[in-house]
């Protein structure tokens, strides 16, 4: 049963949920597991998550069913306001157009996106990878139904296209395009749906924590030459104006990249748009480090291949270049993507040759 005070902030439009404070949504203490807990906040904001549910997907052929599917499960999560999913249809309407307001979280506080036009640049937060109750759902490795372009238009790959159509998916830790256009699957496929809440107006924008540690990636390519990818990230960092000394978050023979940046038990990084990256520890990133040192974001149509050189940020070196040595094509070297947060995509995504030149993640180590 709903407790009384709950249904009153209900009616007002105001809902007190509980907030994930280690992903950065306002609170001052608590846990770190996958669920809701700690310091209660008021959500004003829109909010987007990602269904808990499944759903066969050739029984979405319409936005009326998809937006009943989000109002069910908000409603029985207690959030306030009226939702969307994020579909879109050969026929119409594209998803883009169906939102209206200001501001988005995700359903532990944390913000995601500010401006309708900020979704659809790749402009975002926080990944939309937790459901309606804020429990991070990429460890099961879904995707989601949107039939929609990085640009909030359809793809005209819908399940309203009849028997043996294909629907255009998206993986839910990352940024654009992938998050929504990644690739396809058969409409007999079950899969989950993204909802957007709509009509509220509130500005949706995080800082950086002051005398916090920087994380960024950068604008030019390196050779994969360990001294020539430090020197980068410091050169890039100056011209931001940002403060501190600079490594490439890569791994040697001896050494993670999480201890060659200095990470100690505690020691967290943020985005240069205030958004906590990545805490020592922690397997994977909180957020996809597809933001430069001057604070914008990675293009949609650019390359967002980065240096690594492991599996992880705490394993060794094995696939690196020689120990970061050699340019050859004969070598290889483990290479990430920086439009992705789960491990395995942003951190050992796939391997290259060592005679091409990549991106650099950089993080402040001291």
């Amino acid at each position: 049963m709903i407790r009384h005070a709950t249904i009153a902030l209900l009616i007002a439009g105001c809902y007190t949920k509980p907030v994930r404070p280690d992903l950065g949504g306002g609170g001052d203490g608590g846990a770190t597991d996958d669920s809701i807990h700690g310091d209660a906040r008021v959500i004003a904001e829109n909010v987007v998550f990602a269904t808990s549910m499944h759903y066969t997907a050739s029984q979405i052929t319409s936005p009326t069913i998809a937006d009943q599917k989000c109002a069910d499960l908000a409603s029985v999560a207690q959030l306030p306001g009226e939702f969307r999913a994020w579909v879109s249809f050969s026929n119409g309407p594209d998803a883009i157009d169906r939102l209206t307001g200001r501001g988005w979280v995700r359903a532990d506080g944390s913000p995601y996106a500010d401006m309708l036009a900020d979704i659809v640049a790749g402009k975002t937060f926080y990944p939309p990878r937790l459901d309606e109750n804020g429990t991070d759902i990429f460890a099961d490795q879904d995707f989601v139904l949107t039939g929609t372009g990085a640009n909030g238009k359809t793809t005209s790959t819908d399940c309203a296209n009849g028997p043996g159509a294909t629907v255009t998916i998206g993986t839910p830790d990352a940024t654009a395009p992938f998050w929504t256009d990644l690739s396809t699957k058969p409409c007999s496929n079950d899969l989950r749906l993204y909802c957007f809440g709509i009509g509220r107006n509130v500005p949706v924008t995080p800082s950086v924590p002051a005398g916090a540690r920087l994380a960024f990636l950068t604008t030019s390519v390196s050779t994969s030459v360990s001294p020539n990818m430090d020197q980068l990230c410091n050169e890039e960092a100056g011209v931001a104006g940002l403060p501190g000394t600079f490594q490439a978050f890569i791994a040697t023979a001896s050494t993670s990249a999480a201890t060659r940046v200095g990470a100690t038990p505690g020691t967290e990084w943020y985005r240069p748009d205030g958004v906590r990256v990545f805490r020592a520890g922690d397997p994977e990133f909180l957020a996809p480090l597809d933001v430069l040192a001057d604070r914008s974001h990675l293009g949609l149509m650019d390359n967002g291949q980065v240096f690594v050189g492991a599996t992880g940020p705490s394993s060794l070196g094995t696939a690196n270049c020689n120990d970061w040595n050699s340019t050859a094509a004969t070598s290889m070297t483990s290479l990430g993507d920086a439009r992705r947060s789960s491990v395995g995509a942003y951190f050992g995504a796939t391997l290259a040759t060592c005679n091409t030149s990549q991106r650099v993640y950089c993080f402040q180590s001291n």
